[in-house]
């Protein structure tokens, strides 16, 4: 009974559909889970497929539809995320598949009945991805997908073409899948989906064409986690919004713009990119941004303001931070048109976005306030030497530089001066006003050098 069970698993048509696909080996991790995925119907191009068979062969069956059931299953399966499939409005991300080219083969090998046969399935196909309002995220290459196998049924052909489409699909589905996570457009979309209007405000940036600024250069530094001390919250968000504002908005090239994040900013990191790599980069006409997101420390003794890098050590920060005072002077003796500096960090011991050696008690007057800098140069801080700086949680950003990019963006919207002065002048009510919320006084420090006007573009 066992062997006619399974001979006519394999034989029939009509059992044939008890095979089922094989299961993707792509489990992808962490899950989507905050997607609303739809999967729209697959678009299949009719007009350009072959079909050659022989007279006995049924192949009465819906590509589209197994297309579609595939697709479900499978984005279901290896994305983590709730896929349905049809016309719905209240989506994150559209996936959508083309089926340009279809061709169906099965012929006899010799002397068919008597002998076997060979099946072939092979389909162009692209996967796109689309966000709700439609425009275009993501796009795969046209790619070419085969299923290939030979039988030797001395009764004749009885393989399930049902199942080779089914088969393909999935092969079809975990290479594409594949192809999209690794391009992040998922990760990327799962992070904005998580956004809070608040936050939506400055991530969402405008489709301007910034003048290029092929002599900019940047060194973006966020440390959100360190190697011993506790968590600067949002920094490396921080961080990582500001690179795309200077490459999106401001016109740096991408491979100007360094980013430093976590354990890639110890202070060796730091001390390379903000010296001999900017060095041997900047000329005249250059603009140097140099942002920093993370703690800050002052020396209980001497009062010198420091930034600690991932591996700092705010017991010892002469030999193991980055010195504020020294960080000014060598970004001085730069051959740059003009150098803007960018704090969120604060340098008082009292918490937030700073730290001190342990048992010190709290609130040394940093002597950050008396520090001068060059006159090509300027130095935006989020705070005084004895203040805190805090976070913005409902935007999931540091509190000054959610005020310093929206300044930048409405700046670019406006098309309004982004002059250094100008854009102090807009955050510094916004950032005093929600730090007050909060029980926290906080005012942000604009330095200044006796030369011209500093400009962000």
């Amino acid at each position: 009974m066992i062997l006619v069970l399974l001979a006519c698993a394999m034989l029939l048509p009509g059992c044939a559909t008890t095979t089922s696909a094989p299961q993707s080996p792509y489990l992808i991790a962490p899950a989507f889970k905050d997607l609303k995925i739809v999967m729209a119907p697959p678009e299949v191009d009719l007009s350009n497929n072959v079909v050659k068979e022989v007279p006995s062969c049924d192949l009465a069956c819906d590509y589209q539809k197994i297309i579609a059931e595939e697709a479900q299953k499978y984005f279901a399966d290896s994305l983590g995320a709730k896929v349905v499939t049809g016309s719905q409005e209240d989506y994150d991300v559209k996936l959508v598949m083309k089926v340009n080219k279809l061709m169906y083969k099965l012929a006899c090998r010799y002397n068919w009945p008597s002998g076997g046969y060979y099946e072939h399935l092979t389909f162009t196909g692209v996967l796109e991805a689309y966000d709700s309002s439609n425009q275009l995220l993501w796009s795969s290459n046209d790619r070419v997908f085969a299923h290939n196998p030979s039988y030797d049924f001395s009764d004749g052909p009885a393989f399930d073409h049902g199942i080779a489409m089914s088969i393909t699909s999935r092969l079809f589905f975990e290479t594409l899948t594949k192809d999209l996570v690794t391009s992040n457009t998922l990760a990327k979309m799962q992070k904005r989906v998580g956004l809070t209007e608040l936050a939506k405000d400055i991530h969402d940036l405008p489709p301007v064409l910034a003048p290029k600024a092929a002599n900019n250069y940047a060194v973006v530094i966020g440390i959100e986690r360190y190697r011993d001390l506790n968590k600067a919250d949002y920094a490396v968000r921080d961080a990582e919004l500001m690179k795309r504002y200077l490459t999106e908005l401001l016109g740096y090239p991408k491979e100007n713009v360094i980013g430093l994040m976590n354990e890639h900013a110890t202070r060796s990191d730091i001390s390379k990119h903000l010296g001999s790599w900017l060095l041997n980069r900047v000329n005249s006409d250059s603009t140097v941004f140099v942002y920093y997101a993370g703690h800050g420390a002052p020396d209980p003794i001497t009062g010198d303001a420091y930034l600690v890098p991932f591996d700092g050590d705010p017991a010892y920060p002469d030999s193991t931070a980055i010195s504020i005072k020294k960080l000014y002077e060598s970004l001085g003796k730069l051959p740059a048109k003009q150098v803007v500096v960018a704090l969120d960090s604060c340098f008082s011991g009292s918490g937030g976005r700073s730290v001190i050696q342990q048992g010190v008690r709290p609130l040394v007057m940093s002597n950050i306030n008396k520090l001068t800098v060059s006159d090509n140069m300027a130095v935006l801080a989020a705070s005084s030497g004895n203040q805190t700086s805090t976070s913005y949680d409902k935007a999931g950003h540091g509190l000054f530089t959610y005020f310093l990019l929206k300044g930048i963006k409405d700046s670019v919207v406006d098309n309004k001066a982004l002059d250094l002065q100008s854009l102090y002048n807009r955050l510094l009510p916004s950032v005093q006003k929600e730090a007050l919320l909060k029980n926290v006084v906080q005012t942000p420090v604009l330095l200044v050098g006796t030369g011209s006007k500093i400009t962000l573009r």
